[in-house]
């Protein structure tokens, strides 16, 4: 499959932002990131409000949220990539093969999401 050019990669973006803002369980996966920040970096920091900016503008990253906790068996993670996996369930989203570390397998396959929704 040829590389996209930047309109087309903006466009499969879009897309795929708008399929993750549509499903059920996007807002807890929200609140439960949101969660997970404030016990790092404490209620009134400002990277809190820096966060909660770039998860409403880039929601793709909460799918990848999970992989900076360090303990992978605690309940924070496991609620975390639970809620990610059912959303990319919903949002049928193709995701890119598994790499070589955590967090990894949960980034979006622009190419795919191209091919699947913005070519018809």
């Amino acid at each position: 499959m040829p590389e996209l050019n930047d309109e087309q990669e903006q466009q499969a973006i879009a897309v795929v932002r708008n399929r993750i803002r549509l499903c059920s369980d996007y807002l807890p996966l929200q609140k439960a990131a949101l969660r997970f920040c404030t016990s790092l970096y404490g209620k009134h920091s400002g990277r809190i409000a820096q966060q909660e900016r770039e998860f409403i503008t880039e929601p793709e990253r909460l799918l990848r949220e999970h992989s900076h906790v360090m303990r992978a068996k605690s309940a924070r993670c496991q609620t975390l990539r639970a809620l990610a996996d059912s959303v990319i369930q919903q949002a049928e989203l193709p995701m890119m093969p598994s790499g070589k570390f955590r967090g990894m397998d949960y980034h979006v396959d622009l190419d795919a999401a191209y091919a699947k929704w913005c070519q018809q």
